[in-house]
């Protein structure tokens, strides 16, 4: 129990059954976008493959499948509740290409030239040491092998049309939230120059978000997010009732409205690859 409350602190988002819900639910979301995204990166059988910050595994069981029982999965988290969840998928599924570890992304020790492929995704946006990690994947990269990261930029771009003052004030403290535990929405701004420093050739920058209509999957995503998130940042006084409060109120309106939409938080994905063969 006492680890288990440990877990709830450190991690922004939690680790409860709730957040495992979530994390399920927009890997559904997203799917189409990864498995293209793990094509174009040349994700293929046999290979071995680092899927790093890999949470409850969802992601991790898809690239097993992708690698086939010739190649390896290597999973790692630091949330030994969610590579617990992943350990009982594996077995109640039959995977034994799946190696899973609790590890903090500091604390990993990675061989060089041991990976064909890393698949990084919504990791960095939580992390303050970011350059110094893909430099270390880079060197753990095999000649010709790929780096796949998928996350946030320019997040104050999320918004309702017709606007909603509510929501804009809501993504400055989700932005604020973010910013004081030492992460940061915007990462994707500077990861490509990262891979290019850590000597990697940059061979797509993506912008893999878009709109939503209500009543969409991708109208859903924020909403779920957004149900279990406010309540955090009210009681950080980050907002305050009336805001939560008028922003609902403007949820529902643009749900029953013809013609409105979301504009969803921007997504990049990023394929690097290093050079050789």
């Amino acid at each position: 129990m006492a680890d288990a409350m440990t877990e709830e602190q450190e991690y922004l988002l939690g680790t409860d059954h709730a957040e495992l819900m979530r994390l399920g639910f927009q890997h559904r979301v997203w799917a189409a976008e990864c498995a293209s995204g793990w094509q174009q990166a040349g994700f293929s059988q046999g290979q071995k493959i680092l899927d790093l910050g890999c949470g409850p595994g969802f992601a991790s069981l898809d690239l097993a499948y992708i690698v086939g029982n010739s190649g390896r999965v290597l999973a790692v988290d630091e949330s030994a509740r969610f590579i617990k969840h992943l350990q009982r998928r594996s077995e109640q599924e039959g995977f034994a290409n799946i190696e899973s570890k609790v590890c903090r992304v500091e604390d990993l020790k990675l061989k060089p030239n041991s990976l064909d492929g890393i698949h990084v995704r919504w990791l960095l946006c939580f992390l303050d040491q970011g350059q110094a990690l893909i430099k270390r994947l880079a060197q753990a990269l095999k000649p010709g092998g790929t780096l796949l990261v998928f996350d946030y930029f320019d997040y104050r771009a999320f918004s309702l049309a017709p606007r909603s003052k509510a929501l804009d004030r809501i993504v400055e403290a989700i932005q604020t939230s973010w910013r004081q535990s030492n992460g940061s929405l915007d990462v994707q701004g500077d990861t490509g120059q990262w891979c290019a420093q850590a000597g990697l050739d940059v061979l797509s920058i993506e912008n893999k978000s878009n709109t939503a209509r209500p009543g969409s999957l991708k109208w859903r995503w924020p909403e779920v997010f957004l149900r279990g998130y406010l309540p955090y940042l009210e009681t950080n006084n980050l907002i305050d009732a009336d805001t939560v409060e008028d922003f609902w109120g403007d949820w529902t309106q643009r749900e029953k409205t013809d013609g409105s939409y979301l504009i969803l938080p921007p997504l990049l994905e990023i394929i690097a690859r290093k050079p050789g063969t």
